[in-house]
Parts: structure tokens; sequence; C-alpha cells
């Protein structure tokens, strides 16, 4: 039957092309028959597989299009693959029909920004000028039998595992299914699309991937532990329909003794709009990532081990769908997403700072982020927030309009030895454990910490800000907090709170839960002087009006190591 279809179109086509009224029959029977082992048994079934594949692909496109225009292209590439597909399945074609075809092809080709060699392609296809390759390029005959016709799509898997294949290959812009690399030392190709995977695993002498006119990917695109491979530039990568995971990290032993590096050195995926599952970058060494295009993430995403990379920038990002992190980048100086607004899962930023490590430093000692001043949309995340260990970090003032984090999720702000300014979580109305630990700077005794966080916040269940030994000029926390139903610890007898002037905040609670709260103060010269801002605190417990744990205030003036503990019925209101 496919065999008809395709005696059909070419008939038709050559109807529309020739200017004489009798075709070369002949020479159309002879294109037939040539294919003819390509679509005996093989065409249907790859046909009804690219169908699917196509629709599904043209699914996630048309959703995600109403919010990204630079999707429009590679929607008339896929449209146009599917109109082909419509035409050979259509058994009375005539020169009308066909007719229709190329005027319907040369509309979608005015969608594209330039020009598509894709469509080029369907419009050659549909005018008899060119052929589909049913089936599968695996072995030896294949690439000789392709290399016979003028084909500009294959419908199967490609095994692309030697140049020879590889400069026979050199016209198809579309492949249904699964490319496989294998065995060569460069990558350069101008293949459109591909319906399948593109998975470059475990190469040896590879050393660039360059595929300029790539726009989409039907499944995962994975480059894994390719040692050789330097560069990794695929410019115009719209879309991935898949897991995208990229991971260039290597360790080992040379005359210099044992290493470990990051062997991608130019990276380029700037086109890249929308990944329809996890976004892994691990351990590429590029000094600037940029994803400028990207706005959608239905998954993970992973930046870490970026060891040489100063700025990371994903400018246009909107939603990530899973987990987000970004860990372990030595270098990192510059770290932007402006438009974030939600993230489905858990947020994690550590160890972005200077030193030795796996996946941390790869070579040495560097500065590190010392301003976290993004995340300035972020108003949901599905899980909790951990911030920690970045050595370097000055200031983060970010989260302000964070409205919810998960049901019974963490954030967890730790070690941070620098840290002289921490604004931020002031639109965020309830969580269920906060954890601010580990501001200690041995390095400066006069270091102080400006801090304003958590003012929106009516309810927690658990909160411990401790470990805390540089100078708080400004300490204003929870100035909204109602209910403290678990646990509230506010420095320790080791580190206790060194308020300069005045402790701001906790003053609305009216719901205590039995863990109690506990503040420990250190004053410069005498004893605090403002604990009247807790009378109403006070006078809640002594009411008895829901507030079941104790209340006990620690105090010493610097330079003494011993505490006192206030008597609460000495605090009363403020004048």
């Amino acid at each position: 039957m496919r065999k008809q279809i395709l005696m059909s179109v070419l008939a038709a086509s050559m109807f529309t092309a020739c200017t004489s009224e009798t075709a070369d029959l002949d020479s159309l029977t002879e294109r037939v028959e040539s294919i003819e082992n390509r679509l005996d048994g093989i065409g249907e079934e790859q046909a009804a597989s690219l169908e699917e594949t196509l629709a599904d692909i043209y699914l996630q496109l048309t959703t995600l299009s109403d919010a990204n225009s630079d999707l429009s292209g590679l929607i008339a590439d896929i449209e146009a693959l599917e109109l082909l597909l419509e035409t050979l399945q259509e058994t009375n074609a005539d020169e009308e029909d066909i007719a229709d075809v190329l005027a319907q092809l040369e509309a979608l080709q005015d969608k594209v920004d330039g020009n598509s060699d894709m469509i080029d392609a369907v419009e050659d296809l549909v005018s008899g000028e060119a052929q589909v390759w049913w089936g599968n390029i695996a072995t030896a005959d294949d690439v000789s039998m392709f290399a016979e016709g003028n084909y500009k799509i294959i419908s199967g898997d490609v095994y692309l595992n030697s140049a020879n294949v590889l400069s026979t290959l050199s016209d198809v812009v579309f492949v249904g299914g699964n490319v496989e690399v294998s065995n060569i030392e460069t990558l350069d190709w101008n293949v459109e699309n591909i319906g399948g995977s593109l998975l470059v695993v475990d190469q040896v002498e590879l050393s660039s991937i360059t595929m300029d006119k790539l726009k989409s990917i039907g499944g995962e695109f994975t480059v894994v532990n390719n040692s050789k491979l330097a560069t990794l530039e695929v410019p115009a990568l719209a879309y991935v329909n898949d897991k995208l995971h990229v991971d260039s990290f290597i360790s080992g032993e040379d005359e210099g003794g044992y290493f470990e590096k990051a062997y991608i050195t130019s990276f380029d995926l700037t086109g890249l709009v929308a990944v329809n599952n996890d976004v892994v970058l691990n351990a590429v060494g590029d000094a600037t990532i940029t994803l400028d295009a990207l706005t959608e993430v239905h998954g993970d995403l992973e930046l870490t081990g970026l060891s040489e990379t100063a700025t990371l920038a994903c400018p246009e990002l909107l939603s990530v769908d899973g987990n987000f992190y970004v860990n372990n980048n030595a270098k990192l100086a510059t770290f932007e997403v402006p438009k974030l607004m939600t993230i489905g899962n858990e947020l994690q930023f550590n160890n972005n700072s200077g030193g030795g490590g796996v996946g941390i430093g790869f070579g040495g000692e560097s500065t590190g982020i010392e301003y976290l001043t993004t995340f300035e949309e972020l108003v949901e995340v599905g899980g909790g927030v951990t911030i920690a260990s970045n050595q370097s970090l000055t200031a983060i003032d970010a989260f302000n309009k964070l409205e919810s984090v998960g049901s019974y999720s963490t954030i967890y702000i730790e070690s941070h030895p620098k840290l002289t300014t921490f604004t931020a979580f002031n639109a965020l109305t309830e969580a269920y454990n906060i954890n601010f630990f580990a501001v200690e700077n041995f390095e400066d005794a006069d270091a102080t910490l400006s801090m304003d966080a958590f003012n929106n916040v009516e309810s927690v269940v658990n909160v411990a800000i401790d470990y805390i030994t540089v100078k708080l000029d400004k300490f204003e926390v929870f100035g909204m907090l109602t209910q403290l139903s678990g646990t509230g610890e506010f420095g320790g007898q080791y580190s206790p709170l060194r308020i300069q002037d005045e402790f701001v905040g906790l003053h609305m609670i009216d719901y205590l839960g039995w863990g109690g709260l506990k503040v420990y103060i250190e004053t410069p010269a005498e004893a605090y002087a403002n604990w009247c801002s807790f009378n109403d605190v006070i006078t809640n417990k002594e009411e008895g009006l829901q507030m079941y744990g104790d209340i006990i205030f620690n105090e010493r003036v610097e330079g003494v190591s011993d505490f006192t503990t206030v008597d609460n019925s000495t605090i009363t209101s403020c004048e």
C-alpha cells in the first residue's frame, strides 16, 4: 500500500513539474522500485512511529508557543513534516492536490525567520525531487544504498559511526529516530530536527560538536564522558522533548599526578527555549554560560560543578517544575534568574565558592559569589530552600516576593562567614522550619550583620537563629509572627545574639507551642534596655492564652561570661 501511495504522489508531482503532457513513467517506475525494499514492512511501521513522534512534539510545542514566539519556526518545521505524512497517505493525489500542498509549505516557510532547510526538503519530497529513507542507517550496506539516492529524511535510527557515514548523510535535514554517535573526531552536521534522542557517550576521540542548524530533539540529548570533547555548540537548538544532560567532568592521573577538570571549554545553547524533562549541566568549563532563551524546564534544573564559570544566567527563565540546584560552582561571580517565578520542588544554592575538592575547585582557590541579589520575581517554591556554604557571600538581598514554600519543608541558611547583609523572605507568610546558622567571621572581630528578614511570616513551627558571632547592627525579624507552634531559639549559650541596638520582632506571638521560646542576647556595655517590646507576649503567657511553652530571656554584657535570666514579671510596656 505504501508503495502505491508513493507512486501516486510521485506521479502527480511529475505532472506538476513537466511542461509536456506525458510524464516520464519509466523514470518514475525506476525511482519507485529503487526504494521498494524500504517500503515493504518498514515504511508502514516507521511512518506510524514517525506520526506518533511528531504528534507528541507538536502538542508540546503548541502548548509552549503561547509564551514563546521563538518556537514559531520550529512549529512550522513540524507542521511541514506532518503535511508530508498526510500527503503520503493520500492514495489519489493529483496535480491539484500537490499544488495545494506546495502552497501550504510556502506559507509555512513565510513563518520562519530566514529560511528553513527542513521545509525546502519537504517541498522537494512532495515535488518528487528528493526521497524519504524508510528505516535505519545501521550497516555499511545501508550507507551504500543511501548514497545512491537523494534522501533528505530518514524515518528511523542513525548510527553515526564514521566520518564516511557523516559525509554521506550531509544533506539530511530530519531523522525520525535516535542518533548515536561513535568513532568520529568532529561532529559538524546540518541536520535540523531529530525525532528521537541524540546520544554522545563514552567517546575518546571526539573533540567538537558543532550543529548550527539543529532546532529540536524529540527524545533526550545526552553528552557524557567524552574525554577530549572541548566544543559543544548547538546555538539554534530550541526544544528538547526529554532530558538534556551534559557532563564534562573527568579525573585521572598524568605526569603531574592526579587531576580533575572540565573538558568542555566552549559551550553554546543560547537558543534553548524549553526542555520537557530535566536539564543537567555538570562540570562545563566555559567562563560564561548564558541560556538566553530558556523559559521553561519541565523537570529538574541542575547547574553544578561549573568549575570555570564566572557568569551563569538564565535571563528569561520563568519556571522549573522540579528541583533547582546551583551547587559547587567555584568561580561563580554573577548569577541571574531575574524572571523566575516558580520552582516546583526544592531550591539549593550551595558551595559556590573557591577551594579544592571534587566538582568544587579543580585547581585552587577562587573568590566565589559575593552578592546574591536575584530571585527577585520568585513567588513559589514547592519544597524547601537551602543556601549554604557560600564562603565569600557578603549580601543576600533576595526572595522578597516569595510567598510560599513546601508545607513540611525547611528554609535553611548556613555557613556564610562574610555575610554583612541579609534582607530576604519578607513576603513569606508561613513556613514549617526556618534555620539561620553560622555567620562566624573569625578574621574580623568588628564584623557586623544587618538582618531584615521573615517580617511577613505569621505562622511557623520551628525557628532557630544561632551561631552568629558577628555584631548585629540591625536585627528585625518575624515582625508579624503570631503562631510559633514548635520551638523558637534565638542565639545560644555559646553564641548569643550580639545586639548593638534593638531586637525588633516576635512581639505579636499569641500562640506558643510546648517547645517554647528561648532568647540569648549580648549587649556592648550595659544590660539590654528594650525587653519591654515583649510585654504583650509575656501578658499573653500569663493569661494562659494558648501559650503552652516557657519563655526564657537570657542576657549578658560583652566581656561577661555568665548570663542573667530575665524575670519576666518585671517586663512592662514601653513608654
